[in-house]
């Protein structure tokens, strides 16, 4: 990482960052166990946010037509999918998904109507001023904020390290920034966490000791699908061995959550590397797996 994060780190070795202790009463972990992920721009006229979109990049007055058009067909999307039953649990899972599935779609049809200056405003800009930012600084922040208790001057330098992380990651396009951004993303674990004092990573140790178990259950879930599916044991024979590989995680806004896990996997007929990848809407819904890809990255048919 450069720039910024080098600046910071630089800093905290000399010792000039000064980081107070923060007593416990000044740390509120939340308990909102909520999925807002229905919210947002259900509700929101094509043309409004078509206006939040050109305040953002500078839209031309083609450019404004044919993303009002993406815009009503992702309202009507959106609308009939809303009038489905979804009271059972599996069902909301697939409505939450679906609603996942169109919002992207949208923003990837948007984007590649973008010139290559509109596309560096769109992808640095939030959601909720038109843009396409899924990597929101202010949000980490706050999320960190209701964890461990931040100082204001804690707040500042971690708005700073989330801000370099964001434009490291937005030099990948968003279909390689999951499997590029390994490097990256840990360097940022490394500085907020010289960031903190030792109570407040006593806390996050305990919140990463949860978010180990979740790994390893989103790890298991992978292992067993590699052991059990027919379309693996079809390519391989019965599988005898895995070997992990490499794996890559991402959350999203705290309300989606995916991942990469690939394996050597041994058959009784042959061995053969597979990447699987999953996702989840959070706090903890059904784990699905959306894509296997053999060595080549050429995607085999689920």
């Amino acid at each position: 990482m450069k720039t910024a994060f080098s600046k910071t780190l630089t800093a905290l070795a000399l010792g000039l960052v000064f980081v107070p202790v923060i007593t416990s009463a000044q740390s509120s972990i939340s308990s909102d166990k909520s999925v807002p992920i229905v919210a947002g721009f259900q509700g929101v006229a094509p043309e409004a946010l078509v206006t939040r979109l050109d305040e953002a990049v500078a839209l031309t007055a083609d450019q404004k037509i044919r993303i009002t058009e993406i815009f009503r067909q992702q309202a009507d999307a959106l609308a009939l999918l809303s009038l489905g039953d979804h009271s059972e649990i599996a069902k909301e899972w697939e409505y939450l998904k679906k609603v996942m599935e169109i919002r992207m779609a949208a923003r990837a049809q948007v984007r590649a109507l973008l010139t290559a200056e509109q596309q560096r405003k769109y992808d640095r800009t939030p959601q909720n001023r038109g843009g396409g930012l899924t990597l929101n600084p202010a949000n980490r922040v706050a999320r960190l904020n209701a964890e461990v208790g931040l100082t204001p001057e804690q707040k500042n330098l971690a708005t700073e390290v989330y801000v370099e992380e964001a434009e490291e990651l937005l030099v990948f396009v968003p279909e390689e920034r999951l499997a590029k951004g390994r490097e990256v993303r840990q360097a940022t674990k490394e500085l907020i966490r010289a960031l903190l004092t030792p109570e407040q990573r006593e806390k996050e140790d305990a919140i990463q000791r949860a978010v180990a178990a979740q790994n390893a259950e989103e790890k298991a879930f992978v292992e067993q699908f590699l052991r059990t599916s027919n379309i693996i044991t079809t390519r391989v024979g019965a599988v005898t061995a895995l070997s992990s590989q490499s794996s890559a995680v991402e959350e999203v806004n705290g309300q989606f959550r995916r991942g990469k896990y690939s394996f050597n996997v041994t058959g009784s007929n042959r061995a053969e590397v597979l990447s699987v990848y999953w996702e989840r809407i959070l706090p903890a819904a059904q784990l699905k797996v959306t894509k296997v890809e053999d060595s080549a990255g050429q995607t085999i048919q689920l």
